[in-house]
C-alpha cells in the first residue's frame, strides 16, 4: 500500500532554490503579477483592430427575446428560418412558436431516455 506521508519539505526547499536562481521565471512572475496578464502574454506584432460585426439584411418583426429560459438554440434556429421564410414570401412580420419546438424536444428527450435502456439490456452490467 502506498504511503500517505505527502511531499517531503526538503524537496520543496530544493524546488524553491532552483526557482529563485532562474532569472526567466522571476521575470515572468513579476510580469504576471504587476501587469495585465493578457496584455503581457499577447504578441504586440499581431495587434489586430478587426471587430466582427454582422447585420442581417432583412429585419423581421416582432423581435423575439428568450430572456433567461435556456432555449437559445431554439431561438437562434427559428430566427434563421424566420428570415428565410420572410424573404421568400415577402412578409415583414412573422413568428414561429418556440414553445411548440420546446415541447417536442422534451417529448423526444423523454422517449430517448425511456427507450435507451432497452437498447443496452443485452450488455453486461459493470456496477459493483
Amino acid at each position: 500500500m502506498a504511503s500517505s506521508a505527502g511531499i517531503d519539505l526538503a524537496i520543496i526547499d530544493d524546488w524553491m532554490k532552483k526557482y529563485e536562481k532562474n532569472e526567466k521565471l522571476l521575470v515572468a512572475q513579476k510580469g504576471c503579477t504587476h501587469f495585465n496578464t493578457l496584455s503581457f502574454l499577447s504578441n504586440q506584432q499581431c495587434n489586430l483592430n478587426h471587430v466582427f460585426n454582422k447585420k442581417v439584411s432583412v429585419e423581421v418583426k416582432p423581435v423575439t427575446n428568450q430572456k433567461s429560459s435556456g432555449r437559445c438554440w431554439i431561438y437562434a434556429c427559428l430566427n434563421v428560418l424566420r428570415i428565410a421564410f420572410c424573404k421568400q414570401n415577402s412578409v415583414e412580420e412573422f413568428e414561429l412558436s418556440q414553445t411548440y419546438i420546446f415541447f417536442w424536444d422534451k417529448v423526444l428527450t423523454l422517449l430517448t431516455l425511456t427507450y435507451s435502456p432497452t437498447l443496452y439490456s443485452d450488455y453486461p452490467s459493470y456496477t459493483a
